[in-house]
């Protein structure tokens, strides 16, 4: 199992634009049918300031891979990313295999 985690710093108060941007993105993955099986939307209590960070648990890296142009494709996606874009000041994408 992988969990991909996108953490994004978000420029000074647009974190709660960024969580509600981020709350619809399960409508375009869906849309996609990609075989992610869970998405979290945390947001650092304790650390640096405005970040907001979404979690997806995919059943193996190669679900994932395959995913990713599937999602960039979708015709709603390009949109959805020109709304979120302005609210970050930079990002970073990780992927963590589950040690069972």
């Amino acid at each position: 199992m992988i969990v991909e985690r996108q953490v994004f710093y978000a420029k000074y108060g647009k974190g709660d634009a960024l969580v509600n941007v981020f709350k619809r993105l399960p409508t375009i993955m869906s849309a996609a049918q990609l075989g992610f099986s869970e998405q979290r939307i945390l947001t650092d209590m304790t650390g640096t300031m405005f970040r907001v960070i979404v979690e997806l648990t995919w059943k193996d890296a190669a679900s994932w891979q395959t995913a990713m142009p599937k999602v960039f494709a979708q015709p709603n996606f390009a949109a959805w990313f020109a709304e979120m874009e302005p609210l970050v000041d930079r990002g970073e994408t990780e992927l963590l295999n589950v040690v069972q």
